[in-house]
């Protein structure tokens, strides 16, 4: 009874943990955390490596807390059906041990009886051996020479023939009847025998599942404080991630700004009716893990652009050049890391970052599929990839119709 009351008394505190939970910073509706992994390649690139490792730890939190929540209700479907065959099996068990006292009660019955039958045939034994001596009554009778008494004697050695054989035939009835409820009481036993073993399971089997759930009730515990914990420093590093974001946003406005002095508006306005389709894929393997596009941060609710794909890829995968082109830059850049922009001329640039090496310098006249560096993780990046734009005058467009 005090596990079943401590039980109770945990799942209360994580019933009101987890409505703290979701009180404190609940992503919007229209915002929910992104599937694994997918806060990661989401806001790696609009804030920081920092803050999108906590939204991972966040959603990585989510799912083991829905795999718990799982489990527990798992468990509590075996309890229930564990309890209710306990409760069956005791039942039978009070049957069974009923019929066995209600057997033995028969069975004492049937040997007083035997008992009984045994005495009085032993009775008329002796006197049938001791039934000629002097005095005897019977004796006396025998012994009389009237004839009109020999009919009498005759009479009474038949009545008593009769009651031996009777007594023995009862007592013979008496042991079958004695032999039976011996052998019903042995197979009551057995079969109460086997439902107090069946219960001992049924209770072992209930032991365990108690505590496979006070388990999984103190782990899911766990799992709510420490996500409690990364929100709460998500939420107070709120401004430093923000001001990272700012900052990457600042440099991609950098890089559009020195984009577009360099090409005229009419020139660029004719070539990007024409462009789209005649770059290059800039890795052997095209993987999307994150598409081009706004999208609202789960935890802040502010709106950010991610502004180029995500291209998975191991560490030390050749890049390649997506068209012929100039290097205009190929430096640290931020939160872009080590990141190449390449001039195709016409108002149109792409732009390569995270990279673990760079091929290529400055100034530098590049053809389509020539290696320009090698995927890393370096900037604001949680591991290996790709982030790939395309610009047009300067400012990212959709690379999705160019791949």
């Amino acid at each position: 009874m005090r596990k079943v009351v401590n039980g109770g008394r945990l799942l209360a505190g994580l019933v009101t943990g987890a409505l703290a939970l979701a009180s404190f910073a609940a992503p919007p509706a229209h915002a929910a955390l992104p599937g694994s992994g997918a806060a990661r390649h989401q806001f790696g690139e609009t804030g920081s490596a920092e803050e999108a490792r906590l939204l991972q730890q966040v959603e990585e939190s989510i799912a083991r807390k829905k795999g718990l929540d799982a489990q527990i209700s798992d468990l509590d479907g075996r309890l229930r059906t564990t309890q209710s065959t306990l409760r069956n099996a005791q039942d039978v068990l009070g049957v069974a041990m009923a019929k066995e006292r209600g057997v033995e009660i028969k069975l004492a019955e049937v040997q007083a009886q035997i008992t009984a039958t045994h005495d009085a045939l032993r009775a008329q034994a002796i006197a049938a051996y001791t039934g000629m001596g002097a005095g005897n009554p019977i004796a006396e009778l025998l012994r009389t020479a009237a004839v009109d008494r020999f009919a009498t004697k005759q009479t009474y050695m038949r009545v008593v023939a009769s009651t031996k054989a009777d007594l023995i035939v009862e007592r013979e009835r008496l042991q079958e009847v004695n032999n039976d409820l011996l052998a019903e009481l042995d197979a009551v036993r057995r079969r109460a025998q086997r439902e107090r073993d069946n219960i001992a399971d049924q209770q072992s089997a209930l032991a365990t599942a108690r505590s496979a759930q006070a388990a999984a009730l103190y782990q899911l515990s766990v799992e709510i404080a420490n996500s409690n914990e990364t929100l709460r420093e998500i939420v107070s590093r709120k401004d430093e991630f923000q001001a990272q974001a700012r900052e990457l946003e600042a440099q991609s406005a950098a890089i559009a700004e020195s984009l577009g002095r360099s090409v005229s508006s009419s020139s660029s306005s004719s070539s990007s009716s024409s462009s789209g389709g005649r770059l290059a894929d800039p890795l052997a393997s095209i993987r999307v893990a994150s598409r081009y596009g706004y999208r609202v941060h789960p935890i802040f609710g502010d709106v950010r652009l991610h502004t180029g794909v995500d291209l998975s890829a191991s560490s030390g995968t050749p890049i390649r050049a997506a068209a012929d082109g100039k290097v205009v830059s190929a430096s640290w850049l931020g939160g872009y890391g080590n990141a190449v922009v390449i001039d195709h001329g016409a108002g149109l640039a792409t732009l390569y970052a995270h990279q673990s090496a760079m091929a290529v310098r400055v100034g530098e006249q590049v053809e389509k599929g020539d290696l320009i560096g090698r995927v890393g993780c370096t900037g604001s990046c949680t591991g290996p990839h790709l982030h790939y734009e395309v610009r047009v005058n300067g400012k990212p467009v959709d690379p999705a119709p160019y791949l």
